[in-house]
């Protein structure tokens, strides 16, 4: 049998179609509480994030620890040109990933920094911005936060209830897995692959390494400020706390725990996080050191996240 070549692989597999449908379901299940609504809305959010971190960190080998920083600028972009400027959600959204690619622009003279030294950078660049949405309070209202933000509004029908909320974030949602899918089935992918195995093969190959890195940083900074004005537009209020470094490490564990070069298991991994965030939350002071300790142990156990533990359990079963 001819081997189908990697960019030419179907996304709409059998199991796929199964995965979107059941998820299509989801509000007729729990559409009566409002609190699990939200939750479950929240995850979605903490999703696209998760995958626009995998495809940085986990294909592109980049560790990218300023992420929740590019959130904020979409947040931001998306709740000033609504509120202030009386913008429509539509161009305030596409302004809001706009704003976070200029974000982006601005930091990719780092990608020539190499491993630790880069990570650090991203790490104060997240600082920076965090400092700026407490700081500049003309723009951002400062530590109290961006309130009255509108409720989204597509074709003339203003998006209110939780329900109908999911959908669209369920449509952005898809649509970023589906274009990250045909991403890494594509030949940016495969140089993408090589990259991340040996960067100096890659050079002497012929691939603009350097462009690889920034394109990277490009895509998945416009993810974080789409999900950044979905979440501005959901909650209806923002602050700065939301954007700091707390959120880019739960990022980065969603990524981590759910497994690195698994975009599934980054969608696992938001759900485990924001479920374990929300059950250790009554905890108080002391969720944190719980929280931090589960996630040690997990990781001491699952070295490679639970898509490695299904792959192992996989390949055990089709042992003789």
């Amino acid at each position: 049998m001819k081997p189908t070549v990697s960019w030419l692989q179907r996304f709409w597999t059998p199991w796929n179609v199964t995965t979107v449908a059941l998820l299509a379901l989801v509000p007729l299940v729990i559409g009566n509480s409002p609190y699990y609504m939200f939750l479950v809305n929240t995850i979605a959010i903490y999703a696209m994030l998760a995958l626009g971190l995998q495809l940085v960190l986990g294909y592109g080998g980049i560790l990218q620890l300023g992420y929740a920083g590019f959130f904020g600028l979409g947040a931001y972009a998306s709740a000033v040109l609504t509120t202030k400027f009386g913008w429509s959600f539509p161009a305030a959204f596409i302004a809001a990933m706009a704003v976070a690619v200029a974000g982006a622009v601005i930091m990719s003279p780092i990608v020539r920094l190499r491993d630790v030294n880069f990570a650090m950078a991203t790490f104060v660049f997240g600082l920076i911005l965090e400092l700026v949405y407490n700081q500049w309070s003309e723009v951002t209202n400062g530590p109290i936060g961006f309130r009255s933000i509108l409720a989204p509004t597509l074709f003339g029908v203003t998006i209110v209830e939780p329900q109908h909320y999911y959908y669209l974030l369920f449509a952005f949602l898809l649509a970023e897995y589906a274009l990250i899918f045909r991403i890494l089935h594509s030949p940016f992918g495969t140089a993408l692959r090589g990259m991340r195995e040996n960067e100096t093969a890659c050079k002497t190959s012929g691939v603009d390494v350097t462009g690889v890195k920034v394109a990277l940083l490009l895509v998945s900074s416009a993810i974080a400020g789409a999900a950044g004005s979905l979440l501005a537009h959901m909650n209806g209020f923002i602050s700065p706390p939301t954007f700091g470094w707390s959120t880019s490490v739960a990022i980065l564990m969603m990524v981590v725990l759910g497994g690195v070069r698994s975009l599934p298991g980054a969608i696992v991994g938001a759900i485990v996080i924001r479920l374990a965030l929300e059950w250790t939350s009554v905890l108080g002071q002391h969720s944190n050191i719980v929280f931090g300790v589960a996630l040690v142990l997990f990781m001491a156990f699952l070295p490679n996240g639970l898509a490695g533990l299904v792959n192992r359990l996989r390949s055990k079963a089709h042992q003789p």
